[in-house]
């Protein structure tokens, strides 16, 4: 926008009091060199409609200045500005009312011109006063600088709140950033899908990668999975920042507005209306066109700690508040509820992404990037390639900047799995390398280790996600003063704020964070595994615990009873079984050194339990939301969920015999080769050869019609089709083309939604 079309829009201010003096008190409430703003034009004003505060940290002196903002060019008639002047001289009370000052200078500002002679009049006559004056060309430089979103077309405050909102996320990012050879935050690109049933009737459909900018403004309600670390906070962020630039609003009209999933459903009760007001503000509320929309940006529904039930329960009563207001468009972050997969579809205008995995790839290009900055060897990055850890590492960006510092601190110390990263991690982070370099000491790096763990029980067990700084300093001085290890509370809050990498403080209202959810769930679990005292409950189901147990074992590593006391441990709702099935797999990973006997003897049983839940769900035994899909659609999402679970190389040797394992169960036929179908899909991600020959060889044409669908889906995706795939896909078409009650069952079991079916 060009310079004249500015002084335009400033032009457009005829009336002071209600459109020029609230864009100047904007614009001093913007500036950082200002403490304090106040607005005093009235009846009382003595002279000045603004008196500012401005302290001079050359001179170590406060000043106090008084502004006469007037609209319109002042040239030869300024008796009122004179008045006004010698009113300034008079004492007054500013603060609000806490300080009588007398004014320093006085500000003369305009939003048009101030002439030559208007000015040396009034500086001849005033010759005793700092008089400053203050034109259009000032203004539209402050505006440029202090509140950039005031030329585009909507309100003062509108664009005021979006500043802020930008500079925050901004500001946030950099302080969250993990990557300490850096102050800028890395972003690493994040493939965003839409997961999509590829079990279709008539044509292949594979997930589709979403461009999540887009997404949001066509999408009522979008709730976006990803595993511990996988950036969901960081796309939150992402968006904001997009979504609060003054063209990008100018052009699509929707605001953003973050928040935490619990402070959403616990400060609010989940009420949209309380919400909007609350963030926003009546004020900018009012300023909105009618076509306006609200983005609201929800990060962590996985932080609310809840049951999976509860968790679900308030998630599915929060969709439908949003879906009652017309304006609103909501996003929703979460670690995987996979028992919310249930929920996908059910309520109308909700969509399911996932941000998937970082390819290997772009880990090795990121930590390239890294490497460039502080001069690592390129050779450690080609030894990590081939390194067991880089095959098992989580693709994750926490995971790979986490690596990044660790190669940046002590090349020569990579970790084996992911509890040991943070292991290693942790240690760089609190100085234990310090001490072997001889540069802090070993009661020092204790205190901080402990004071952190004390801290990271007290967030998870009273589901905090921040503390106050003084409330911080007072923790970490409470457990010093029990102590008679001589280190100074300040000294160490310091360490752990300004050179750990694991809290820092929020500037903006004055907290204490952890830098990320996962670094409080690995202390607290090293925490409880120290005192060997985490209690094996119903709790291993909760994704508000799930991942604390994951490091809770990974700690242990050998830890047999352990694992056979959560393998006992029996869910009592279809969501807790959803959440055995996945976590089951996570947590033997975790106790990895455990004697393997407990994977091979149990792998089959986990398989029997799914097929057995899938049983229930498709028979109507068990009332499920997942009666409102087609059953190929269910079988489709269980052997997906289970695949991505177990297609591990860890448990192939256990897959290997689970075939004949489960072969001599006393289980039903139905249960028996459901669970068979299932170990034939990880066998097949674990590239085991012919995966679906023992389930055709052993049953055939005894098979369910639905896994022969399912086995002949799958059997596009080998890149060598054994015969007996070959011949169910052979009599498949042939039973279709010969069969009107085949056809129409297959048209059902793809097309109707089992609610609608009657079982036969």
């Amino acid at each position: 926008m060009n310079a004249e079309i500015k002084r335009g829009k400033l032009r457009e201010l005829v009336n002071e009091v209600n459109k020029f003096h609230p864009v100047l008190e904007t614009l001093f409430r913007n500036m950082e060199e200002l403490e304090a703003v106040d607005y005093t034009h009235g009846v009382n004003e003595k002279g000045a409609d603004f008196v500012l505060t401005r302290y001079d940290s050359l001179l170590s002196e406060t000043f106090y200045i008084g502004v006469i903002a007037k609209t319109g060019k002042i040239q030869s008639d300024f008796s009122d500005i004179e008045r006004q002047i010698e009113e300034c001289e008079l004492h007054r009370y500013t603060l609000n009312g806490k300080k009588n000052v007398i004014l320093s200078e006085i500000w003369v500002i305009t939003n048009e011109t101030i002439s030559i002679n208007a000015r040396e009049k009034i500086n001849h006559k005033y010759k005793d006063k700092k008089i400053v004056f203050l034109d259009y060309q000032n203004i539209i430089k402050w505006i440029d600088k202090y509140l950039p979103n005031y030329w585009f077309d909507f309100g003062v405050k509108t664009g005021h709140y979006l500043d802020l909102l930008h500079q925050r996320i901004l500001d946030i990012d950099r302080q969250l950033n993990l990557v300490k050879c850096t102050t800028e935050p890395f972003y690493i690109e994040q493939d965003i899908y839409e997961r999509v049933s590829e079990y279709k009737q008539n044509r292949i459909e594979k997930s589709k990668k979403v461009n999540i900018f887009d997404h949001v403004r066509s999408h009522k309600i979008t709730i976006v999975e990803s595993s511990m670390g996988g950036g969901k906070s960081k796309l939150i962020r992402k968006i904001a920042t997009h979504y609060s630039e003054g063209d990008f609003y100018a052009t699509h009209a929707m605001l953003p507005v973050v928040l935490s999933y619990k402070d959403f459903i616990v400060k609010y009760k989940g009420n949209i209306d309380n919400t909007i007001e609350s963030e926003i503000g009546e004020s900018i509320l009012k300023e909105l066109k009618i076509q306006s929309k609200i983005l609201l940006l929800i990060d962590g529904v996985d932080e609310y700690k809840a049951s999976i039930d509860e968790q679900i329960g308030s998630l599915e009563e929060s969709i439908k508040n949003i879906q009652k207001v017309s304006n609103v468009h909501a996003l929703f972050t979460t670690r995987p509820l996979r028992a919310s997969n249930e929920q996908k579809g059910v309520i109308d205008n909700v969509t399911m992404l996932e941000i998937r995995p970082l390819s290997l790839s772009r880990i090795l290009e990121f930590l390239q990037k890294i490497c460039q900055r502080t001069n690592i060897s390129s050779r450690i990055i080609e030894d990590l390639k081939r390194s067991q850890l880089f095959k098992e590492l989580p693709k994750t960006p926490i995971s790979a900047m986490i690596l990044a510092n660790l190669l940046n601190e002590n090349s020569k110390e990579l970790p084996a799995n992911i509890t040991e990263l943070y292991s290693k991690f942790s240690e760089l982070a609190l100085g234990r390398w310090d001490v072997d370099k001889g540069l802090q000491s070993q009661k020092e790096y204790e205190a901080a280790d402990s004071v952190i763990m004390l801290l990271s029980e007290y967030f998870i067990d009273n589901s905090l996600t921040s503390i106050s700084i003084g409330e911080a300093k007072s923790f970490i001085k409470d457990y010093l003063n029990k102590r008679h290890l001589s280190i100074d509370s300040d000294n160490l809050y310091d360490k752990l704020i300004n050179r750990s990498g694991l809290l820092v403080e929020n500037i903006f209202n004055q907290t204490v964070v952890f830098k990320h959810r996962t670094i409080t769930e690995f202390f607290y679990a090293k925490s409880h595994e120290k005192k060997n005292d985490l209690k094996i409950d119903e709790r291993i189901f909760s994704i508000y615990w799930d991942t604390i147990y994951f490091f809770y074992i990974g700690l242990k590593k050998d830890c047999p009873e352990l694992l056979v006391e959560i393998l006992n441990l029996k869910p009592k709702t279809d969501a807790q079984s959803w959440n055995r099935i996945v976590n089951l797999s996570n947590y033997l990973l975790a106790g990895f050194s455990s004697p393997y006997d407990i994977v091979s003897n149990n792998l089959h049983l986990i398989m029997l339990e799914s097929s057995k839940l899938f049983r229930q769900i498709v028979t109507k035994e068990i009332k499920s939301p997942l009666a409102k899909f087609p059953e190929i659609y269910i079988l489709w999402l269980f052997q997906l969920i289970i695949r991505e679970s177990y297609s591990y190389d860890f448990f192939k040797n256990a897959v290997d015999s689970m075939n004949l394992l489960i072969e001599a169960t006393d289980k039903s036929f139905e249960e028996k080769v459901y669970a068979l179908f299932f170990t034939a899909v990880i066998a097949m991600d674990l590239s085991e050869q012919d995966p679906f020959d023992f389930i055709l060889d052993t049953y055939g044409d005894q098979l369910p019609i639905q896994l022969k669908l399912a086995i002949s889906h799958e059997g596009d995706k080998l890149k060598h089709i054994s015969n007996h795939v070959k011949k169910n896909i052979k009599k498949l078409k042939q039973l279709a083309k010969t069969s009107d009650t085949t056809r129409a069952l297959i048209n059902s079991l793809y097309e109707k939604p089992l609610e609608l079916r009657k079982l036969t």
